[in-house]
């Protein structure tokens, strides 16, 4: 499987990079936090699953890119549950071997953008 960032760690957790749509999406990676950077604009949608025989925790945040307004409605699906996400705070979930977790924002305004923050994480695609 082939990484979708440029190192490789196998102390860091990897997440299936499973779906996405978005009317755009910017991948970066962060060497600081040995983690993933994703921009994206309007309504978005990424779905991460747990490729771990165990349970891995995903450790994120988001905010706004600077001068750019931020997503509103904000949320994570997790065991069927849409919980809202606020800015500038950071969430911790612990996702069960082969469960898959849902970051999305229910925004119409293409000018409004939203960046995570992927904490200790390594993206992988099929």
């Amino acid at each position: 499987m082939p990484y979708m960032n440029s190192y490789r760690n196998d102390d860091v957790p990897a997440w299936l990079f499973s779906y996405a749509s978005a009317p755009h999406f910017a991948i970066d990676f962060d060497a600081n936090k040995q983690g993933m950077i994703i921009s994206s604009a309007g309504r978005n949608r990424m779905v991460l699953k747990n490729q771990a025989k165990h349970t891995q925790r995903l450790k994120f945040h988001f905010e706004p890119i600077l001068n750019l307004e931020l997503c509103q409605n904000v949320f994570v699906r997790l065991n069927g549950t849409d919980l809202p996400l606020y800015p500038n705070r950071v969430y911790e979930f612990d996702v069960h071997s082969e469960q898959e977790i849902d970051l999305y924002t229910k925004e119409l305004h293409h000018g409004r953008h939203i960046r995570w923050f992927f904490y200790d994480a390594k993206f992988i695609s099929e």
